[in-house]
């Protein structure tokens, strides 16, 4: 019977070669193994599109099944947005601690980076 993982992210990667991905540590919890995993690898699962007035704008890797959308996180507020291109759009899907003032930013901020948004989920994704 193959081991249960539960998979987790540090802020500070403890071995230097990050590139590689490599599993850092087993960590043995109640018969199952934990996978301590850098902030690099979790950059990878997550890649940053930009950081602007104290947004990060960024997908999650394994969402390439749902339409192009981005998440922003910002202190301890984070939404996620649809985006039509045809129509030049963004809709809320989801958001959580995001006050009307930062609902505000992140919209202006996604509209003006639209295309760039666009670029880099087609890129990472495979469409361009």
């Amino acid at each position: 019977m193959k081991p249960a993982y539960f998979e987790c992210r540090i802020t500070a990667p403890k071995w230097r070669n990050w590139q590689t991905r490599q599993v850092q540590d087993l960590v043995p919890v109640k018969g199952v193994e934990v996978r301590v995993l850098s902030s690099a690898f979790a950059a990878a699962i997550m890649p940053t599109i930009l950081r602007i007035r104290g947004w990060r704008v960024f997908f999650y890797s394994d969402e390439g099944n749902e339409p192009l959308h981005v998440h922003a996180r910002k202190g301890d507020a984070e939404c996620k947005f649809w985006l039509n291109q045809e129509l030049f759009e963004i809709e809320e899907v989801w958001s959580y601690n995001l006050t009307p003032r930062l609902r505000r930013e992140i919209r202006k901020i996604i509209y003006e980076d639209f295309e760039l948004i666009a670029q880099a989920w087609a890129q990472h994704f495979g469409g361009g």
